[in-house]
């Protein structure tokens, strides 16, 4: 499909998203404000401060917004809510998720919480059969969380085995300890864009104040 002859700005600049679909806050039961239209508590939003984790939510929310500037570009791009992951997992996922749709979307991204401490991203590409698996620490995924993608991609079809593929990109720094979660966005919006992935400590501030903008907008 054509690309954009002129990339959003939250793939290359990373500096001003102007969302296509505005979340605002309303008022909700007992006088707390939410994010209309996605049940999140305004009050977590604490999180996207310096220095803070990014909730699942709030990497939930960004993704959809990724996947709708992607579609705008016409690349149908799929988006599954974040999964967690633990080591007692085994080989099974677990978490909110739709069952895969390969054949109708080039690709779809997943991002996980491994071990209730760390961001990354896994990407199923249905034309290759492939997984790309992001860690913004550029380590390889674990043998059970390897097994466990590979199960999940394969739920309800018969074909080749799918392949795991650790892939390169932004690596985050020892001083970017709470930052892996921009490094997921990231290299999920350059991803949809075919752009190469850059960030740094930098950047992740900058990603930071995209996402406060988004959200008070």
């Amino acid at each position: 499909p054509p690309r954009r002859s002129t990339p959003p700005s939250l793939y290359t600049n990373l500096v001003d998203l102007t969302p296509t679909q505005a979340p605002v806050e309303e008022r909700g039961t007992g006088g707390r404000k939410s994010i209309r239209g996605t049940g999140i508590d305004a009050s977590v939003t604490d999180c996207v401060k310096s220095g803070k984790w990014l909730r699942g939510d709030i990497i939930d929310l960004i993704m959809q917004e990724i996947r709708a500037r992607a579609r705008e570009g016409g690349e149908d791009i799929g988006c599954y809510p974040y999964v967690e992951y633990r080591d007692d997992y085994r080989k099974r996922l677990t978490g909110s998720r739709r069952p895969p749709k390969w054949k109708k979307q080039d690709w779809a991204a997943m991002p996980l919480h491994v071990c209730g401490n760390h961001w990354v991203l896994a990407i199923f590409d249905g034309r290759e059969r492939a997984i790309q698996y992001f860690d913004p620490q550029h380590n390889p995924p674990p043998d059970d969380l390897r097994a466990a993608l590979k199960r999940f991609a394969q739920e309800g079809e018969k074909g080749e085995e799918w392949e795991v593929e650790a892939v390169g990109g932004p690596r985050q720094g020892e001083e970017d300890g709470s930052n892996c979660g921009c490094y997921v966005l990231a290299f999920a919006a350059y991803r949809a864009e075919g752009a190469t992935p850059k960030m740094d400590t930098r950047g992740c501030e900058t990603m930071r104040r995209v996402i406060s903008n988004f959200i008070a907008n």
